[in-house]
């Protein structure tokens, strides 16, 4: 089976690292999408720079137009000059018309390609989770808590379905934002420099608030690890709690923990209220601000930042966006944290898995001077044990002997620390796992029933053809 295991990597919570996550599983895709949100504002931007032309031109009494307004970006109606357009009303509404009609068709492909992107990326991370789990070793398996397990790939991973595609509106509004800028910057530098001070003192206000949230997020995120972990046991061990009188006892842990959520829940909200009441003022507030330095204090008219100023009230719309953007993102970020954690934790515990194939035992299967322990508790101890094949043998002893690690030996599940197993004089890691295992009958102590058909549980999910359906059939009566 093809594996789409990521290598494992130090997560940080940070902007760069959550791009580093998504750049890992969506590779230039990513990249793709980014610059047709480029190509997009790029697009809108000379549209919104060739309405000054077609003002001027508007307003001339010969009906055509200069660069007048243009200021740096003269180059715009350079490039119609040179291709010989008249800057002419009737003209410039038909070049007007295109590059929106271009726009949409640029919104419309890109659009649809993240919401592609989106579901390639949720798909796969979740193919690459269940790979994981699949390639676990069964030591690993026992190390890692199966609340966890269940939480970040249920819980966790419908969060971070959501917030990737919340983090794509946020690359989107960041390049665009940063389009847009470059354009007002071309524009007018001097205003837009003082514009690009105001927005770094606004994200200087936000970003404490921010990081609250993200802290917020990924405490939530344990949270429910927690109460999840709490919930498996309670099903698990459901007739112990009922018979003891305990579960009363029990669901005060379970209350605590919901109880540890919600207040996660009802920080981030106050945190949300916060910056949206405050957004929309603080941005006109250092617009104005910026304004009245540049006409009264640098001296230029308005009529020189006309054209800046317009392009940055859209650079603003896309400012807003952003930050609305990422402090939603901010408030599901620690699923991103969850679900990279546990990747690299079950990647360090991935099972061995050479090419050779288990051909079926031909003479014996041999334990020689086998030790084994779980942490500081010795299990096994100096085991030496032959096992002819088709012979039958019984393993007896005291609880805690040791029978059930010697049968998950000899089935493959673990791997003995000292000493060595060996398949007709052959050491068993020489075989792929799965190949020696599916030559083992394996019956455990607890019944296994999955939920599903009988003969889905009978079968293991064969196709029912003619020939299962008989096999089935006998089995059936066989043990009826």
């Amino acid at each position: 089976m093809e594996q789409r295991h990521l290598k494992p990597e130090g997560y940080k919570s940070n902007f760069w690292g959550y791009f580093r996550f998504c750049y890992r599983i969506a590779g230039s895709r990513l990249i793709l999408n980014l610059v047709l949100c480029a190509l997009i504002s790029f697009s809108d931007g000379v549209g919104l720079v060739l309405f000054m032309p077609l003002l001027e031109a508007i307003g001339s009494a010969d009906g055509a137009a200069g660069s007048a307004y243009l200021s740096n970006l003269h180059y715009v109606t350079d490039v119609l000059r040179f291709f010989h357009v008249p800057l002419e009303v009737n003209v410039l509404l038909w070049v007007l018309a295109a590059l929106f009609v271009l726009k949409g068709v640029l919104k419309f492909l890109q659009v649809s390609y993240q919401a592609a992107l989106r579901h390639m990326f949720t798909r796969k991370v979740r193919q690459m989770l269940v790979d994981y789990l699949q390639g676990l070793s069964y030591r690993g398996f026992l190390t890692i808590n199966a609340g966890r397990v269940q939480h970040t790939f249920i819980g966790e991973m419908q969060r971070l379905s959501a917030n990737v595609n919340v983090y794509f509106l946020v690359a989107q509004a960041a390049v665009m934002l940063g389009t847009y800028l470059l354009l007002a910057f071309a524009a007018n530098y001097r205003f837009a420099l003082l514009l690009f001070a105001g927005a770094g003192l606004s994200y200087f206000i936000y970003r404490r608030i921010n990081r609250a949230i993200e802290q917020a997020s990924v405490a939530m995120s344990g949270s429910g690890q927690v109460f999840n972990n709490l919930l498996i046991q309670a099903v698990h061990h459901f007739k112990y709690l009922k018979a003891s009188g305990f579960f009363p006892k029990f669901g005060v842990k379970l209350d605590e923990a919901l109880t540890r959520t919600e207040s996660l829940n009802r920080k981030m909200d106050q945190y949300a209220a916060v910056t949206i009441s405050v957004r929309e003022p603080l941005t006109i507030l250092i617009v104005a601000i910026v304004m009245y330095v540049h006409v009264n204090w640098i001296g230029e008219g308005m009529v020189s930042i006309l054209l800046s100023l317009l392009l940055f009230y859209r650079a603003l719309n896309y400012l807003i966006s952003l930050q609305s953007y990422w402090q939603t993102f901010l408030q599901n970020a620690g699923a991103m944290q969850a679900v990279s954690s546990i990747m690299e934790e079950m990647g360090r515990a991935q099972e061995a898995r050479p090419d050779k194939e288990f051909p079926g035992l031909r003479s014996e299967l041999e334990l020689r001077q086998v030790h084994f322990s779980y942490g500081s508790r010795s299990v096994l101890t100096d085991i030496s044990l032959r096992i002819p094949k088709n012979a039958t043998i019984a393993l007896v002893g005291e609880s805690g002997a040791g029978k059930t690690t010697l049968a998950n030996m000899l089935v493959g599940l673990i791997a003995p620390d000292q000493g060595e197993m060996l398949v007709d004089g052959v050491p068993q890691p020489t075989y792929n796992p799965e190949s020696y295992r599916n030559k083992v009958g394996y019956i455990p102590q607890e019944p296994v029933v999955f939920n599903d058909t009988i003969f889905n549980n009978i079968t293991f999910w064969d196709e029912q053809t003619e020939a299962n359906m008989r096999r089935f059939r006998e089995v059936v009566e066989t043990v009826s």
